[in-house]
């Protein structure tokens, strides 16, 4: 039923697809979110263009645009800065005085006294 060439193309396709999940989650643990969402969407464009450089079947004029257009949208996303409150920006600045004071201290500890 199955031949021994059909058996080890399926069996080389299992192994493929775990050896990209491996690397997928190891190169997630090295860069940002960003960058792997980024990268995700540039692994979508490449496939894309593949497709169309090979079959005769694929995307329309249009759905490459919209792709160019998220692509875009991927590329120029970065993190909204997080929003402090008034007791955390309050809290921040007691630690800065502190840090402040016990500097302020620790050099007045090394100075050679005056006569």
């Amino acid at each position: 039923m199955w031949s021994e060439h059909a058996i080890g193309l399926v069996f080389l396709s299992c192994v493929v697809g775990l050896a990209i999940s491996f690397t997928g989650w190891h190169c997630r643990a090295l860069v940002t979110a960003t960058c792997y969402t980024v990268l995700g969407v540039a692994n979508k464009m490449f496939t894309v263009l593949a497709n169309m450089l090979i079959w005769d079947q694929h995307a329309s004029r249009t759905g490459v645009l919209w792709l160019m257009v998220c692509l875009a949208g991927a590329t120029t996303y970065q993190q909204a800065p997080l929003r402090v409150s008034e007791e955390q920006e309050q809290r921040a600045k007691i630690s800065l005085l502190k840090e402040g004071d016990a500097t302020e201290m620790a050099s007045d500890e090394e100075r050679p006294p005056t006569r």
